[in-house]
């Protein structure tokens, strides 16, 4: 089984961010490993896994969807974010997410 944390907030970054989305209420996206640890693009420091309850206290709103899988495809998953530790912030989507660019 796969499983994606979806957060809102209500801080700047988070309004900016809501302004600029398609409708979506989330404004940050993670996956939880199978470790417990939360995995997901963060501006400060990349791509990262961090403890769950690392942000408690600072949204308003999350919620974890859990989505069917073979095992197979759920370890392939897991791998492919493992190998994205350490890989910087995709600062350049941003102005393309904004202006609604694929």
């Amino acid at each position: 089984m796969i499983r994606i944390r979806f957060v809102d907030g209500k801080n700047a970054v988070a309004m900016g961010i809501s302004a600029a989305e398609y409708g979506f209420w989330a404004i940050h996206t993670e996956a939880v490993m199978p470790d417990g640890t939360l995995l997901g693009a963060h501006w400060d420091g990349g791509v990262q896994a961090r403890p769950a309850g690392y942000d408690k206290g600072t949204y308003t709103k999350d919620i974890i969807v859990e989505i069917p899988t073979d095992p197979a495809m759920t370890d392939k998953f897991h791998a492919f974010l493992r190998a994205q530790l350490g890989k910087p912030y995709d600062f350049p989507a941003i102005p393309a997410f904004v202006e609604h660019r694929e």
